[in-house]
């Protein structure tokens, strides 16, 4: 099974070039990451979501390198590629 790593708001920001903030709510930090144009798959507040939307959609995610991330302070599960 697949395992979220987790990233804090600095990791993912540094990696992604994003501008994520401890202060944001859950719309407001997807806003950040779609107008970065961070390529992702699935997004949630729950991990077992995530790993569902994968599954269900096995022929398409199999073709895309995820990766599994959960960034901590905000509490956000995302599988980008």
């Amino acid at each position: 099974m697949k395992t979220f790593k987790n990233y804090s708001i600095e990791t993912f920001n540094i990696v992604t070039g994003t501008d994520l903030k401890q202060t944001m709510t859950f719309q407001e930090a997807i806003d950040e990451i779609e107008n970065e144009e961070v390529n992702y798959f699935y997004v949630s507040k729950h991990k077992e979501e995530v790993l569902e939307a994968i599954e269900d959609k096995e022929e398409i995610t199999d073709l895309l390198d995820l990766k599994l991330i959960f960034i901590e302070e905000l509490g956000i599960c995302i599988a980008t590629y």
